[in-house]
């Protein structure tokens, strides 16, 4: 009878730690999704409004002369890729060793978002989009939200066994 009650406990943990990895990751992608619909929504106003278009311009030279400048968007970049290379090398040892399933794919959803982050920035200027420079703030936002994310999963769900997912 005792076993009974200690595999029912080990269920009940499960479900807590699953029910858990849904809600953080739920809430990483509301967030994510807001800021880039502000954003797009942004862009659209631009193009007809004229107070936004306006305050885009503004900003735009503002944030071209101050955070993105030539020198500091290569640092980005190569910030991307060293980052986008311990993604990938962390999937891969994920997959390789068989660990958390949750884990490998949050891995391999921040790898993803990291390159398409990253072929963004270097093959989108100002000129083809009017909130460029917004664009690129967000992305580096959602960047972030993933490695998070992944850094909460890493150091929540540890233990192999704790998700099925």
């Amino acid at each position: 009878m005792n076993n009974y009650f200690h595999i029912l406990e080990r269920m009940v943990n499960t479900m807590k730690k699953n029910l858990a990895s849904i809600v953080i990751n739920t809430m990483f992608w509301l967030i994510q999704m807001a800021i880039l619909g502000g954003v797009i929504i942004l862009e659209d106003l631009a193009g007809k409004k004229m107070g936004v278009l306006r305050h885009v311009i503004r900003r735009e030279n503002i944030y071209a002369s101050t955070y993105f400048t030539p020198g500091l968007m290569r640092i980005y970049i190569g910030i991307l890729v060293v980052l986008g290379i311990f993604s990938l090398l962390l999937s891969v040892y994920s997959i390789d060793k068989r660990k958390n399933k949750v884990i490998k794919r949050w891995s391999i959803t921040t790898a993803v978002v990291n390159l398409g982050a990253l072929i963004y920035i270097v093959y989108m200027n100002s000129q083809d989009l009017k909130a460029y420079h917004y664009f690129l703030i967000v992305t580096f936002a959602i960047v972030g939200i993933h490695y998070i994310r992944l850094l909460i999963g890493i150091t929540t769900l540890k233990n192999p066994s704790s998700c099925s997912k």
